[in-house]
């Protein structure tokens, strides 16, 4: 995926969920995805490790889609990076993934921090994730 192309896909979930497009970040030294809500922006880059970008993107837009579903009062660290990987956060994820795949099983939940995989494992034992 090229930078114009990750811009697209933000611009095309944020159209989707009707929240304001977070700005993409595209950064060569960027090894993982990151969201901050002070900048409203998600790094990544083509160095990107674990899954594929598509992948990073529709996770670090699940927090901007909580951020959003709490009227920005969704708590984050004193420099504006990331929230907690809740329940709320998982059932954003969730709904990302399914306006992604159609169905959200298809997300490859294998590649999601462990927490998310447990949350996910629990309630959805049929997917069966590997790690969780």
């Amino acid at each position: 995926m090229t930078e114009k192309q990750a811009q697209k896909f933000l611009v095309l979930m944020a159209t989707k969920f009707k929240i304001p497009a977070p700005k993409l970040i595209w950064s060569g030294r960027a090894t993982r995805g990151t969201a901050n809500y002070y900048q409203y922006s998600v790094t990544v880059g083509p160095k990107c490790l674990c899954s594929t970008l598509k992948n990073i993107l529709i996770h670090e837009f699940a927090h901007f889609l909580i951020y959003q579903r709490s009227n920005c009062a969704e708590p984050c660290s004193p420099n504006g990076r990331i929230t907690p990987h809740n329940w709320q956060f998982v059932d954003a994820l969730i709904d990302c993934a399914t306006v992604c795949y159609g169905n959200p099983a298809h997300y490859d939940w294998d590649t999601e921090y462990r927490s998310i995989q447990a949350s996910i494992n629990k309630r959805f034992p049929e997917w069966k994730i590997k790690n969780g």
